[in-house]
């Protein structure tokens, strides 16, 4: 089920105690650490300020949500915006005294933090281009954003043997970078039935591993049952004891690729036979009614009486939607930063020639679909 403003509530009421048993000195660092990780909060500045990790599942942003960044931004963090390779926000220089502020200003528009760093599901990434991409077989957005509404509160997240992540490819360049992820989804359809291809245990780091395929197609309707049987493997099977081996690549070469895939199709089929309806049900509660992009502004040509300069931004910066008349722009933000008035003039141009929508890029850019000609 989507999670709800009670179990919201509920779980920031849970931590706003744990933050102010450990302000008092009645918790001590180390038991706090884990704590505030699993909301994004990270020391930095030899402990006199903190890092604070915010999700945005698929790099989507609203230009409601995008004006609270910028004025969280501009209250608690000298105003200045980092967009990560996640397609996730970053402030720095934030007090701790302020982060239960954060946390309630961001839930009020839709964002939340938990997860967004600690041994969780992390931000799940999916193709900034997914929806407008010309030639798409489907949009996976809605797919990616029921992932990560489900393990929110999954009874193993926050408590993995490390952190996971998820990506949803689209476009045939993969500019979402699945096979570096833990699982990456590649969309396929099969006699006129959508589903994923499923590749496992990518990773990153000083070994770099890309992932290797672990079922051919997958039905749409079973995206939550396949990431369960995974995940239910990395957490019962994944190093717990020396955090430099806790990655799903290493539970892979450990296995083998015959074992693992046993291991998930066992798995599988124990899901599939207790709970397999109820996650299908799930999936088809969190994608309803899902649409990418509602443009404020009719379609348009682009205009001929272009001059030199205009031509070269439209060949490099400017995507032709698959939509007939519409355009993706994308703004390049110099070492992936924003400040709070430059986030805020966005969120106004979004919503002025856009859908009121921007877009996070996994290479530290915004990008601004849904433009007419």
């Amino acid at each position: 089920m989507r999670p709800t403003d009670a179990e919201f509530r509920a779980a920031l009421r849970t931590h706003a105690e744990r933050v102010e048993r450990y302000q008092q000195g009645k918790m001590t660092d180390a038991e706090f650490r884990p704590l505030r990780v699993s909301y994004g909060l990270y020391r930095e500045l030899e402990h006199t300020s903190y890092l604070q990790r915010i999700k945005l599942p698929g790099g989507m942003l609203s230009a409601a949500q995008a004006d609270r960044l910028a004025d969280i931004a501009d209250d608690y963090a000298r105003g200045l915006i980092h967009i990560t390779t996640r397609q996730n926000v970053q402030l720095h220089w934030v007090a701790l005294d302020k982060a239960m502020d954060i946390y309630e200003r961001l839930h009020a528009v839709g964002i939340t933090t938990r997860g967004a760093a600690g041994d969780s599901v992390r931000a799940v990434t999916s193709c900034v281009h997914a929806g407008i991409w010309p030639g798409e077989l489907f949009d996976v957005t809605p797919y990616a954003r029921a992932t990560h509404d489900h393990f929110l509160f999954h009874p193993l997240n926050l408590t993995l043997p490390r952190k996971f992540k998820i990506a949803f490819s689209s476009c045939p360049s993969d500019c979402a970078q699945a096979p570096i992820n833990d699982i990456g989804f590649f969309p396929h359809v099969r006699d006129g039935k959508r589903g994923f291809s499923v590749y496992a245990a990518g990773g990153l780091g000083p070994q770099p591993f890309l992932a290797r395929p672990i079922r051919e197609f997958v039905a749409v309707e079973d995206t939550l049952i396949i990431v369960e049987a995974i995940l239910r493997l990395w957490s019962q099977r994944g190093e717990r004891k020396n955090r430099k081996r806790a990655r799903m690549k290493y539970l892979f070469q450990r296995l083998g690729a015959e074992r693992l895939i046993a291991a998930v199709d066992e798995l599988h089929g124990r899901i599939e036979a207790d709970q397999g309806a109820a996650l299908r049900a799930e999936l088809n509660e969190l994608t309803a009614g899902f649409t990418s992009g509602q443009p404020l502004q009719p379609p348009s040509p682009v205009p001929d009486n272009r001059d030199a300069g205009f031509t070269h931004w439209m060949r490099t910066n400017v995507l032709p939607q698959k939509q007939e008349g519409y355009y993706a722009a994308t703004i390049l933000l110099p070492m992936g930063d924003i400040s709070g008035p430059q986030l805020r003039g966005l969120a106004h141009l979004a919503r002025s020639f856009g859908a009121g929508e921007l877009r996070a890029t996994n290479d530290q850019n915004l990008l601004v679909p849904w433009i007419p000609g």
